[in-house]
Parts: structure tokens; C-alpha cells; sequence
């Protein structure tokens, strides 16, 4: 699959090592320190998915939707259908009225499984990427259901801008 990249939305390219990727956030979203109150709700709000420390977390303190980055060692391609389905049951059981859908997709050397929450105040878009030559990892959008729409442009661009260290980003 191919994701847009609109370059006036995003920041410069950010490589991490650890995942062997580089990866551009959206353009003036803040990245959060390690401490933030924002790393401590999102690991109130999924508790049973933690992030590491070495997570990249970006806020937007305009619209207030996050972006985050991290390694997802308990994913891999055998069990990605099943666990996104108790993803979105957990979400389910957390917010009776939430919607979920899944879907699974190519992007150049990545397989990703995608699960889009939506629990009526909040969408959350996770993407889980695995590759053979990188560790499996996440990439979480919790977005305002009034912006969705309107911020989708940054998430497939976000989305878009990630490749391995060993190739070009597109």
C-alpha cells in the first residue's frame, strides 16, 4: 500500500537504531519527555500495553492528539490477527460503545496489521509493522473524533515517511 507524504506536515527524520528505521513525526507536534504526564495517562489508558523507555511520544497541544512510536516485542506476523482482535475487545470491554476494524496490508518491506478504535471521544489508529531485517514495532495515533478526518493527512504521512535504515523513506 502507498501512503501520500505531504513533506509541509512533517518534521525532520528521526532514526532509531534500536528499531533499525527512521521515521518523520508531524510537523510542530512536541515530543514528549520521558516523565510527562502524557506518557503516565497513555499507560493509564493501556495499562496491558505499556510503553518502553525508549518510546517516541509527540503531543499536539492544539488539537491534543498524541503520536507514539515503540518497539512491540509480543507482535509478530503468526499472531497479529488474534491479537488485534483482544486489542479491540479490551477496548471493547473498557468502552462498551466503541467500533473497531482491523486490516491487514503490505508497505514495502513491512507487513502491517491495523486496528482503528473508535469510542465515540477518541480514534485510536495502531499500526503493528514487522519486517525480517527490524523488530517488530507500533505506531499509535490517539486522535479527537472531531479531528479525525481532518488529521488523517498527517497520519498517512507519518505512516508514509517510515522505512529501514537501509532504504530511502516512500
Amino acid at each position: 500500500m502507498e501512503f501520500s507524504i505531504v513533506d509541509s506536515l512533517l518534521q525532520k527524520p528521526i532514526i532509531d537504531n534500536e528499531l533499525k528505521i527512521s521515521f518523520r513525526p508531524p510537523l510542530h507536534w512536541n515530543k514528549v519527555a520521558n516523565d510527562s504526564i502524557i506518557r503516565k495517562m497513555n499507560r493509564t489508558v493501556l495499562e496491558k500495553n505499556p510503553l518502553s523507555d525508549h518510546a517516541h511520544v509527540f503531543y499536539d497541544t492544539i488539537v491534543h492528539s498524541i503520536f507514539i512510536l515503540d518497539g512491540a516485542p509480543f507482535f509478530n506476523r503468526n499472531n497479529g490477527d488474534s491479537l488485534l482482535q483482544k486489542i479491540g475487545l479490551d477496548y471493547k470491554s473498557k468502552f462498551p460503545q466503541s467500533e473497531f476494524k482491523t486490516a491487514l496490508f503490505g508497505k514495502n518491506d513491512f507487513v502491517v496489521h491495523q486496528i482503528i478504535v473508535n469510542t465515540g471521544a477518541v480514534v485510536i489508529v495502531s499500526l503493528f509493522f514487522n519486517a525480517t531485517s527490524c523488530p517488530p514495532f507500533e505506531t499509535r495515533f490517539l486522535l479527537p473524533f472531531n479531528r479525525y478526518s481532518e488529521e488523517m493527512k498527517k497520519v498517512e504521512s507519518v505512516i508514509g515517511s517510515i522505512a529501514l535504515l537501509t532504504q530511502r523513506a516512500g
